[in-house]
């Protein structure tokens, strides 16, 4: 049987080899480059988004018009941008560390889920990772991360 402490530490080395994995692909693909993400003012300006999305009309525009997008903005997703862009962090890396924090809370619920459906510890990783790296997730990170939320 193996210590308690021991256990204790594999499992923080998981983690972290998980949030290695989720981060550092992520932050290096087009690194400076903001991309396409569904909302604009999520990166540019997400206190004006979360304020738009407060209300079922918008007349700032085309003579007013129902915002029926911004309304998935309100949680999680815009208050993220919201503090991170309040911290003068570059657009582009609030974007990646958002899809990277997503592939991690991601890959960690694979992680627990797959342990408590009595995987090994070896095996409820490699689960884990291949959740975090699958083809379909990833095409979802550059344009929609939203969608990623379900």
């Amino acid at each position: 049987m193996r210590p308690a402490f021991l256990i204790g530490l594999s499992r923080r080395v998981e983690c972290f080899a998980l949030a290695l994995i989720a981060f550092i692909p992520t932050v290096l693909l087009h690194s400076g480059v903001t991309n396409a993400d569904t909302k604009l003012y999520l990166t540019s300006n997400p206190w004006k988004l979360l304020q738009n999305a407060q209300y079922a009309w918008d007349p700032s525009q085309f003579g007013g018009y129902v915002p029926h997008q911004a309304v998935g903005y309100l949680w999680p997703s815009g208050p993220f941008y919201l503090v991170l862009h309040s911290l003068h962090i570059s657009p582009w890396l609030i974007q990646r560390i958002w899809v990277a924090t997503l592939f991690l809370l991601a890959g960690l619920g694979v992680r627990w889920c797959t342990k408590h459906l009595g995987l090994q510890r070896s095996g409820a990783f490699i689960a884990a990772v291949v959740y975090q790296v699958t083809p379909f997730v990833l095409a979802y990170q550059t344009r929609t991360s939203v969608l990623l939320l379900p």
